[in-house]
């Protein structure tokens, strides 16, 4: 008896300490926002909300669903050359669920969809945890890239900042994970300390890790979330037009991936607050009023992540939830 009941009530401690998160981090973001609403003006805020074009909002999420739908087949593809085959609706529906944990601390609440994926097929967990980190090592790649081609087009010293950082973590995260010897070696040592033994990866998560870095499917992985990305940044590039604002498509790519960097460098859940913080300043810097930036940095973050959390909450709800997922 003793047996039954002590996972359920640890699975009962998990889900109160997961919903007091949740919740503590939802009253912090409203927070935030709530306080830039106060500092932009109130009335100048709602004034340039009140006449935003309703038909380039629409345009906006077409794209950033586009986008995200985009990053489900590289999920799929990645899985696919791990071994594990979903069908792609299913496929769709677990990238999906995921999102509703893209605002965490460097969007690694996605990691449920390894969770979602062995109750469902059955495939065990340290088979498909790589994807997450692969999936967020593409984003960073993919940012870099496109910060690199328009550096020349649009010099911004806070994107030359980011592209040094950047170019360091890709290197260094890409030698420690496709180097088997290299990656063994950590482990070893890292084995001999005590508390680190129980969470020193499996040799199953080190083989999805070599394999999902292997050059051909690095370059789909990279090719595919360049399309993504370039599909969001013009969602974005949209997002100005409907303020009335026409900003030049390097400027756009260039002000938007670099304040997502500084958000994913600061760890903080969805960069909320570094990234609007940044966004802004570069706005303003570059002759944006106040209340202008505001208003576009807050439809930008509305119209992306948030929109993602939500289509991601709504799919956890109607599709796993009743299945204990």
């Amino acid at each position: 008896m003793l047996i039954i009941i002590q996972p359920i009530s640890t699975n009962l401690m998990q889900k109160n300490n997961l919903s007091k998160n949740t919740f503590l981090i939802i009253i912090l973001i409203m927070f935030f926002y709530v306080t830039l609403t106060l500092v932009a003006d109130v009335s100048k805020l709602f004034y340039h909300l009140l006449n935003i074009k309703i038909e380039f909002l629409t345009v906006v999420l077409l794209l950033v669903m586009s986008s995200l739908v985009i990053r489900s087949f590289r999920q799929q593809i990645f899985l696919r050359n791990i071994n594990v085959k979903i069908p792609l609706i299913d496929n769709t529906k677990i990238y999906f669920a995921g999102l509703s944990f893209v605002a965490t601390p460097g969007g690694f609440g996605m990691l449920i969809k390894s969770d979602i994926i062995k109750k469902k097929f059955g495939v065990t967990r340290s088979q498909t945890l790589p994807i997450v980190f692969i999936e967020r090592y593409h984003d960073i790649l993919s940012i870099l890239t496109l910060l690199i081609v328009t550096l020349p087009f649009s010099y911004l010293w806070q994107s030359s900042i980011i592209v040094v950082i950047f170019s360091f973590i890709i290197s260094g995260a890409y030698l420690l994970v496709h180097s088997k010897t290299l990656l063994i070696r950590c482990q070893t040592k890292l084995s001999k300390i005590k508390f680190m033994k129980k969470i020193i990866p499996t040799q199953e998560l080190n083989e999805s890790f070599y394999i999902l870095t292997k050059p051909k499917i690095m370059i789909y992985g990279w090719s595919i979330s360049i399309i993504s990305w370039i599909i969001e940044a013009f969602a974005v590039y949209f997002t100005f037009i409907a303020v009335g604002y026409n900003l030049e498509f390097f400027k756009t790519f260039q002000y938007y991936f670099t304040s997502l960097a500084y958000g994913a460098i600061s760890f903080i859940p969805g960069g909320v607050g570094v990234t609007e913080g940044s966004f802004i300043s570069i706005l303003v810097s570059n002759g944006f009023e106040f209340s202008v930036a505001s208003t576009i940095v807050l439809i930008i973050r509305l119209t992306t992540i948030w929109f993602a959390t939500m289509i991601g909450f709504a799919i956890t709800k109607y599709s796993f939830t009743q299945k204990t997922y």
